[in-house]
């Protein structure tokens, strides 16, 4: 570090020496004070001033670095904003927005947001463009920092657009039975927004996006991104959805089968060709980002596009503070309520004997009112869990952690309720065990006349079981997913079922 210092104050191999410091903090941060002392504020930032671009842009990696006292960090970061603003070499721009982010830019705010109004909706030389874009995407992040509340306002939800539903295979046969109009295509169910407050409430699709109109004389295709780009209605259809007329930072993916390399490639140049057709009105911010633009390959070479505006839905799960890696899906567990509907009671008293975080619980409650919602489990963190999301959902439950073959109640249960554990890595004796102390077990905690759902991929186990007590019947097989399924099964001591 010596040798690199000394060089700087004979202001010999500058470039190479600020590199030097900068590789030797990262490494060493206790030499971060030592460094600092060697030269005074005004000193250090006379490296903005030097001719070579490089050692411009190193001298900015090392003062966002260096461990500035309160008043010397302010002055630093006026410098560097006044440099920042009469820079002329585009592939150091960026630099200056980086290091910016070290500093408390508010005092600036109005100078930065000018800068970036000036990157925006005009018509940059085409080798500039990469310079711009990188300089565009760090600004915008960086003067997202201070916004009080980040985003756009929305406007109420537009009729009349197509909305692209997407979820697993089995989800989308029962939104197709709901909205028997939609078109079924690869990647999801296309659907008319006639009634646009209902579809984004429906509890059944894991992702909702909205259809971007294009031209018919100019598709978007990999080889003519630019141009779909210019002749689609994004645009207008961003002005519609939201208030601020203001820039939006994006993501941008592709889906469909590609080589990792091709696909990120693929990916790379259509954002470069949204953000330059749209003038940086859309800048890309992978990390950062407030709407999604998704492009879906058609058969004939051309992209389908769609837009996720920003967090359309997630209210309806918004009662799920806690889960887990193993916890059910949302949309699986109102599927499943959804599919026993016809089977479960209002007024009974219904348990799940491996609830987790409650989900099938809340869900099932939703749809048919027990009097008393009991949930057991073994792992603590899931009972902790679910007793915060029942709150949150405004639901009463009663969380045990216990093992279900060890759970006991004074009250029969109606209906008991839930998704068995993987019994994957388990030996066929194992499985069979499993099995058969459940069904002990269910026996002794279920009123005579009562329904059990559940959820496993062990399909011949369970028919096994059902086939050897003859108070049970199997009403309904329904898929779950690619490997489990949902039954229903009625347990009926005397006389005949009334299901």
């Amino acid at each position: 570090m010596q040798q690199f210092l000394s060089d700087l104050k004979i202001q010999e191999k500058v470039r190479e020496s600020l590199r030097g410091l900068i590789d030797e903090l990262k490494n060493n941060p206790e030499a971060a004070t030592p460094c600092l002392s060697a030269f005074s504020v005004e000193e250090w930032c006379f490296f903005l001033e030097n001719e070579d671009a490089k050692a411009r842009k190193n001298a900015l990696g090392l003062l966002a670095l260096l461990p500035w006292p309160s008043d010397a960090k302010s002055k630093v970061c006026d410098r560097i904003v006044a440099r920042y603003l009469t820079e002329d070499t585009l592939f150091v721009r960026e630099a200056y927005v980086k290091a910016l982010a070290s500093f408390d830019c508010a005092k600036h705010l109005v100078q930065l947001q000018e800068r970036f109004d000036a990157l925006t909706g005009l018509d940059f030389p085409a080798e500039d463009l990469k310079h711009i874009r990188k300089e565009r995407a760090q600004l915008g992040q960086l003067l997202a920092r201070y916004q009080t509340k980040r985003g756009h306002r929305r406007n109420a939800l537009p009729r009349g657009k197509k909305w692209l539903l997407r979820s697993e295979g089995w989800l989308l046969d029962l939104l197709q039975s709901e909205y028997p109009e939609g078109k079924r295509l690869p990647f999801g169910l296309l659907v008319d927004g006639t009634k646009p407050s209902e579809l984004v409430n429906n509890r059944l699709y894991e992702q909702l996006l909205l259809m971007v109109p294009q031209s018919k004389e100019a598709p978007i295709h990999k080889d003519a991104f630019r141009e779909g780009f210019l002749r689609c209605g994004i645009l207008s259809l961003l002005r519609e959805l939201f208030a601020e007329d203001q820039p939006f930072a994006f993501r941008l993916d592709i889906y469909g089968k590609y080589d990792p390399e091709v696909r990120v490639a693929l990916v790379k140049k259509a954002a470069a060709a949204l953000e330059d057709a749209t003038g940086g009105y859309l800048y890309n911010a992978p990390s950062d980002y407030e709407i999604e633009v998704v492009l879906f390959p058609r058969r004939d070479g051309s992209f389908g596009m769609f837009l996720w505006p920003g967090n359309f839905g997630e209210e309806r799960f918004s009662y799920r503070k806690c889960t887990s890696a193993v916890s059910m899906a949302p949309q699986k567990a109102a599927a499943a309520a959804q599919i026993a509907k016809p089977f479960l009671k209002e007024g009974v008293f219904r348990l799940d004997g491996f609830c987790g975080e409650g989900t099938l619980l809340i869900e099932c409650q939703r749809v048919a009112k027990a009097r008393e919602v009991f949930g057991c489990d073994i792992f603590g963190d899931g009972i902790r869990g679910g007793r915060e999301n029942a709150q949150a959902a405004g639901v009463d439950i009663h969380f045990v952690q216990r093992d279900f073959f060890d759970f006991t109640n004074r009250q029969a249960f109606g209906e008991l309720v839930g998704e068995f554990p993987d019994l994957f890595h388990k030996e066929a004796g194992e499985k069979d065990d499993f099995f058969r102390k459940f069904f002990q077990r269910a026996l002794e905690l279920t009123m005579e006349e009562s329904t059990w759902m559940v959820i496993t991929s062990e399909e011949n186990l369970l028919k096994k079981y059902v086939r050897l007590h003859e108070q049970l019947t199997l009403k309904l097989q329904a898929p779950f997913g690619k490997e489990k399924a949902l039954y229903i099964i009625r347990r009926q001591e005397n006389g005949l079922d009334k299901h």
